[in-house]
C-alpha cells in the first residue's frame, strides 16, 4: 500500500498590498488552489497504479506521463507558496541593498545583481528581433506595453498569448481589455473573461485552421479593426489577428504554451511551427523526427549545433541547416558518428542524450 500525501491550500493574510491589488491576489491564491487540487488528483492517481508495488508495461506511458506533470503542477503549488511567504505589507518596492541575501546569491550566481535583473526587464533590445512570443503576459507595466505598441508599429510582429497586460501598473486590472492601449495594437476587445485553471485543463480552440489546446483561462474577444483567426467550440471569437502600423500581431486568448507542456498534441505543435512562416521567417533547422530537437548557434567561436534526444529510444535523425558545411565534429555524445553532406547533418543520438556538434 502506497501513503500518500494530501495536501491542503494554505491561507496568506495578504490584503492590503502596497503595489499589488487584493484583485490580483485574488487571481494568484485561485491559481494555487488550482495547483494544490491538480497536485492531489495526480498523486491519486499515481498511487493508483503503484498500489501492487509495481508499474506493469502497460502502465508505464501512463506513469511516466502522470510523473512528468506532478512535477510542473508540485513546483507551481510550492513556488506559489514562497512567492507569498515573501509579500508583507510595508514591504520594500526596491532593488535590495547590496548586503542582502538575495544580492549576494545572485552575484553568486551571476556575477551581479545587475546582470541577474536584465533577464527580467531586458525589453529595449526588442527590435532586433522579426518577432516575439509574449507567454502570460497577464502583468505588465505601462512602459512594457508602449514599447511592444511601438515594436509593432515600427514592422514587428508579436504573437501574446491571452490576458495581455489585463493587471497593469500596481496590479490594477483595466477598464478596457486589452489593457494599456494593447486593444488598438490588437485589434480587438474582450467580451467575456474565465480564471478556473480547474475547469480548463481540456480546453481547445482552432487557431488559423489548428486545433491547440488552451490552459487556465479563456478571454473571448470582439473585434475593433482586427479579423478574426480563431474560435473556441461555442463559436465564439478566441484569436485575433491584426496590422498595425508595419507590423503585425495575433492575440490567443488563452496559454497555449501551458497546455502543450501538459499535452504534447499535433495540432498545437504545427500551430506552434506555423508561426514562423507567419512572421515571414525562415526555420533555420529542421529535425526529420520531431522527438528529437536541434537548436544552432552561430558566433566569433564557430558554429555549433546542439541535438538534444529526450526519449528513452536511440535515434538516427537528420538534421537541416540553413546553408552547406564540410565537416561535423563531435564535442560531446562521442559515438554519433556525425556524417555531413551539404546542409544535411546525420547523426546518431543515444536514449536520453544529447550530441554537441562543430560545424566546419
Amino acid at each position: 500500500m502506497i501513503e500518500r500525501t494530501t495536501y491542503k491550500p494554505k491561507q496568506f493574510d495578504l490584503s492590503g498590498l502596497q503595489g499589488i491589488s487584493d484583485k490580483t491576489l485574488e487571481v494568484h491564491f485561485k491559481l494555487y488552489e488550482g495547483y494544490v487540487k491538480n497536485v492531489n488528483e495526480l498523486n491519486e492517481r499515481i498511487a493508483e497504479i503503484l498500489n501492487d508495488g509495481k508499474v506493469d508495461q502497460e502502465e508505464i506511458p501512463a506513469y511516466s506521463e502522470l510523473t512528468r506533470r506532478l512535477g510542473f503542477e508540485y513546483n507551481g503549488m510550492v513556488l506559489h507558496e514562497y512567492y507569498f511567504d515573501n509579500l508583507k505589507s510595508g514591504g520594500g518596492t526596491g532593488d535590495p541593498t547590496q548586503t542582502a541575501q538575495f544580492a549576494k546569491a545572485a552575484e553568486s550566481s551571476f556575477g551581479s545583481y545587475e546582470i541577474w535583473k536584465a533577464d527580467f526587464v531586458g525589453i529595449d533590445d526588442i527590435g532586433e528581433y522579426p518577432m516575439i512570443y509574449l507567454p502570460y503576459p497577464e502583468m505588465l507595466k505601462k512602459a512594457t506595453a508602449d514599447k511592444l505598441r511601438d515594436y509593432v508599429a515600427k514592422g514587428g510582429k508579436l504573437v501574446s498569448e491571452g490576458l495581455p497586460g489585463y493587471f497593469g501598473d500596481g496590479g490594477t486590472v483595466g477598464t478596457v481589455q486589452p489593457n494599456l492601449g494593447l486593444d488598438e495594437v490588437f485589434g480587438a476587445r474582450e467580451t467575456y473573461v474565465q480564471f478556473t485553471p480547474d475547469l480548463l485543463g481540456k480546453l481547445t480552440l482552432t487557431v488559423k485552421d489548428k486545433q491547440i489546446g488552451g490552459q487556465y483561462f479563456l478571454q473571448e474577444y470582439r473585434l475593433t479593426g482586427g479579423q478574426a483567426a480563431g474560435q473556441y467550440a461555442n463559436g465564439h471569437i478566441a484569436a485575433v489577428e491584426h496590422t498595425f502600423g508595419s507590423g503585425k500581431t495575433l492575440l490567443i486568448g488563452t496559454f497555449p504554451g501551458g497546455s502543450y507542456y501538459r499535452t504534447h498534441t499535433a495540432g498545437t505543435r504545427e500551430f506552434f511551427a506555423g508561426l514562423l512562416p507567419w512572421a515571414g521567417i525562415r526555420q533555420q533547422v529542421q529535425s526529420s523526427d520531431a522527438t528529437v530537437k536541434a537548436r544552432l548557434h552561430k558566433g566569433a567561436g564557430g558554429t555549433y549545433v546542439w541535438v538534444i534526444n529526450p526519449t528513452r529510444t536511440a535515434k538516427d535523425v537528420k538534421i537541416s541547416l540553413p546553408s552547406p558545411f564540410q565537416r561535423a565534429v563531435e564535442l560531446w555524445q562521442e559515438s554519433g558518428r556525425p556524417v555531413m553532406s551539404g546542409n544535411t547533418l546525420a547523426i546518431s543520438v543515444g536514449d536520453r542524450n544529447a550530441a554537441v556538434i562543430r560545424l566546419e
